[in-house]
């Protein structure tokens, strides 16, 4: 999300502020997902990698019938055969292709919901050869997430400031200035001076 931090600058907008900013944005579109305007990614890469390897089955096809023209009715027929074995192949390694894209799409979604920090850490962490599709849903993940997350809690977000560790065993800033300051008085230090420039 780090190409929304250019928009939003660290601070609140209104409706009206965001769509002044995202109006002449290159990289930012406002659509209505209703109306189909926007394709999914995962759709769109599902889509193209079909469409680059029925071209590639397509121009073999016609080098092979090319190549069946001085070829007797016998290996015409081998010809035939050897083609329908590969096209089924082909056709199976395709399909495994595009399955394994969307797990791998749906897995990172799931990271993302589950609010990980690094999506790559947590990735690595995990079976993928126990999580399996079933239809749009991911089998296998939840169980292994919430142990990751159990012993590993640094790696996801729990929307808790990271405060700074509380001085000789007081209690913890809660991030504001004020006790900053009180913190930093209990710790015998000197004011901070908080003049901005």
């Amino acid at each position: 999300m780090e190409f929304l931090k250019s928009i939003f600058e660290d601070k609140a907008l209104t409706y009206a502020d965001l769509e002044a900013k995202l109006k002449d944005s290159k990289d930012i579109k406002l659509a209505n997902l209703a109306s189909g305007k926007y394709v999914d990614k995962d759709k769109f890469d599902k889509v193209e990698l079909k469409a680059n390897d029925l071209e590639t089955q397509l121009k073999t096809a016609n080098d092979t019938i090319k190549g069946f023209k001085d070829l007797d009715v016998e290996g015409l027929k081998k010809g035939v055969a050897d083609w329908e074995k590969k096209y089924k192949d082909d056709t199976a390694t395709l399909n495994e292709k595009l399955t394994n894209q969307t797990k791998s799409s749906k897995i990172e979604i799931a990271l993302l919901g589950a609010k990980a920090k690094n999506t790559k850490a947590v990735k690595a962490l995990l079976d993928e050869s126990k999580i399996s599709l079933d239809g749009d849903n991911l089998l296998g993940i939840n169980e292994q997430l919430e142990a990751i997350k159990k012993d590993n809690a640094y790696l996801f977000d729990d929307g808790k400031p990271n405060n700074p560790p509380a001085p000789y065993g007081g209690e913890p800033a809660s991030g504001n200035d004020d006790d900053l300051s009180k913190w930093m008085a209990e710790a015998g230090l000197p004011p901070q001076n908080n003049n901005k420039q």
